[in-house]
């Protein structure tokens, strides 16, 4: 516990320099080259570290490690979240640690798609065009990230010109944040309906496990860049970090109401870092997270 406690303070209390490696992780998505670099130093001592080798790790075994990466990593992602630094997580983390140390076997998974993860989410606000603009301003910055999104890209394939785009919005981060913004609120209640139905029927660690398999599935590859690049954004601008704060502790008292402040953060967090690890390994989907997940999920309120 005391080793788990340190790695975790040390994460969430990033110098520059780990700062600056999360920033180029995230941007990445967006540049082959970057992405190949990625993948050839940090992504596979990350495969090496979480991938199943016969005779010498099971799967098991390398979910295990798998999910200690994803919290790792999003305890990092989410250092720059408000007050996050003055957590105390030792109480969130104990059954983290209990759930990853109990010998399980993994069992088969339900194959229960979530369609949600597919594509961008319609808009229906009673005004077509500007639907359009949004779903457009969401595809274009998943494909090429925020900073290579134009605002003329964005009307071209939203059939209008910009003269549109700028009678609705100031600027291009304020038509994102709002895109971004009603896409996250949609997405909340999908997801907590997806993990509902799928606890009702197989339990709650289960679903968990299901959803992450769904998250990291290389064909949601979109939702997973623009989740990320939507958080690497908000670092940049203190006034969206506040309100993206905001937003998500909004969401989590709704959702979780038992749950602490530090074990919403961990699980914040764990949201994350499992948007990420396929940044470093694309075979982490077919691991067994259930092994982990459900302890971790019986142990939590």
């Amino acid at each position: 516990m005391e080793e788990l406690n340190d790695i975790a303070h040390l994460v969430m209390n990033p110098d520059d320099s780990l700062k600056a490696a999360a920033d180029l992780l995230l941007v990445s998505q967006f540049h082959p080259d970057l992405q190949d670099s990625v993948e050839h130093s940090l992504g596979q001592s990350v495969a090496r570290w979480c991938r199943p080798r016969a005779g010498k790790m099971t799967a098991a075994s390398a979910a295990r490690r798998a999910y200690l990466v994803i919290s790792g990593l999003g305890l990092l992602l989410a250092s720059y979240h408000p007050g996050s630094s003055r957590l105390d997580l030792s109480d969130a983390l104990a059954p983290l640690l209990e759930a990853l140390q109990e010998d399980r076997e993994p069992q088969p998974l339900p194959d229960v798609p979530a369609d949600q993860f597919g594509a961008s989410l319609e808009f229906d606000s009673g005004d077509p065009l500007g639907d359009a603009i949004l779903t457009s301003t969401l595809e274009e910055v998943a494909d090429r990230g925020y900073d290579r999104t134009t605002t003329a890209r964005i009307a071209a394939n939203a059939g209008c010109t910009e003269g549109a785009i700028f009678a609705r919005y100031s600027c291009k981060l304020e038509l994102f944040n709002d895109a971004n913004r009603r896409q996250a609120e949609a997405g909340y209640e999908l997801n907590e309906e997806y993990l509902r139905k799928l606890g009702d029927e197989y339990g709650a660690g289960v679903a968990e496990a299901v959803y992450m398999r769904e998250v990291h599935l290389p064909k949601n590859r979109h939702l997973r860049a623009l989740h990320l690049e939507s958080l690497r954004v908000t670092w940049h601008e203190p006034k969206v970090l506040k309100a993206n704060a905001r937003e998500v502790a909004t969401a989590y008292a709704r959702f979780h109401p038992s749950r602490t402040p530090a074990q919403r953060h961990l699980d914040y967090s764990i949201s994350l870092g499992s948007s990420a690890l396929p940044l470093l390994d694309s075979r982490c989907w077919s691991l067994p997270y259930d092994v982990v997940l459900i302890p971790f999920m019986d142990l939590l309120p």
